[in-house]
């Protein structure tokens, strides 16, 4: 089996022992837990168990497995990634063909990402959440800085249930953190207890998230959103029933003027460029596209991106995806860039 393809089946916390004994067979023997830990971990388990209980279970099995103190474990998955402002780039799309609802997806991260990032398929033996699929990055932050496997963190950047529901995340304008979720747990998440497209908005306008984000979400009844989430100024959904683009920069008429935000930091931003390549190629092509076109798409700039080292930004396109959410069908090139890392998974 692909050592890029993880599987786990079982309870939360059965499956919870199978990734501490991945982890436990990548050289893990301890976790790091911040400085802050102490003065944030009562009210992180709040928000989780409010929300996401299960993956407090799924934390028991780790620490079971890692044989390490579960509160511990707890305060480094709970707290570890609060006030780490950095932000993924990324492009997505959903669209509605004639016949099926379709996604399309570059994850644009660290160069230290690309030899590590899997697909996980969870299945779940209590009937207690959804059957699902995502993709992890092994929790890459740093930039410029390899990524040794005892440092690998599984955490799902997007995912794709049972049901047919599909969500994904891109960076934002706003650089913040706080308090709260983590947004790829966000993911998890929704992956597991939501069908739809409503009810994921539902879900997540509730949560209170760490990050400003912009998430993709898609259904196979062809119900299309993003979800512009901003700490600062409130959550901003954008529908439709034909197609549906997010980048990083925000489209909703009530948080444009953040977007200034991104001409200070970078001029030259691709996100503007990407956004409408694809609203172009979407446009051209919607009732043509297959798994093997939005590859194509996606597989060339100004969304492959390439951006290698501390002095350009270390961003560069970790994995290219189609998923076909109306037959489950998927296909996922990693590390597009590199011939010693490339591969692809599909079904």
């Amino acid at each position: 089996m692909s050592q890029r393809l993880l599987k786990f089946n079982g309870t939360h916390r059965e499956i919870g022992q199978q990734i501490g004994e991945q982890y436990h067979a990548w050289g893990k023997r301890e976790v790091w837990v911040p400085q802050h830990a102490e003065q944030y971990i009562h009210t992180q388990l709040k928000v989780y168990d409010s929300y996401f209980p299960q993956y407090l279970e799924l934390l028991e099995g780790i620490a079971l497995a890692l044989h390490i103190d579960k509160d511990k474990v707890f305060k480094s998955y709970l707290t570890g990634f609060l006030h780490i402002k950095n932000i993924s780039q990324c492009s997505a799309f959903a669209v509605k063909s004639k016949s099926d609802v379709l996604v399309g997806r570059n994850y644009d991260w660290r160069e230290s990402s690309e030899e590590g990032s899997a697909l996980c398929n969870y299945t779940f033996s209590d009937s207690s959440s959804f059957n699902y699929r995502g993709i992890t990055d092994m929790g890459s932050w740093q930039d410029d800085t390899p990524l040794l496997t005892h440092q690998y963190v599984i955490i799902l950047e997007d995912a794709w249930n049972e049901k047919g529901l599909y969500i994904a995340m891109n960076g934002s304008p706003e650089r913040d953190n706080t308090i709260g979720m983590a947004t790829f747990h966000a993911i998890q998440a929704i992956a597991e207890q939501c069908t739809t497209t409503e009810e994921a908005i539902d879900m997540l306008e509730k949560i209170p998230l760490n990050q400003s984000k912009i998430f993709t979400i898609a259904d196979k009844s062809g119900s299309l959103a993003v979800v512009e989430k901003s700490l600062q100024h409130g959550n901003y959904v954008r529908r439709s029933n034909e197609f549906i683009i997010a980048t990083n920069h925000y489209n909703h008429e009530a948080l444009l003027n953040l977007n200034l935000s991104i001409f200070e930091q970078v001029p030259f931003h691709a996100t503007f460029g990407r956004y409408h390549y694809l609203w172009y190629s979407v446009l051209a092509e919607r009732n043509g596209l297959n798994l093997d076109r939005i590859i194509d798409i996606l597989g060339k700039p100004p969304t492959l991106e390439n951006w290698r080292g501390h002095a350009n930004g270390d961003t560069v396109t970790t994995w290219v995806s189609s998923i076909n959410l109306t037959n489950q069908r998927y296909k996922v090139v990693f590390s597009p860039l590199t011939k010693n890392f490339n591969e692809v998974l599909e079904n």
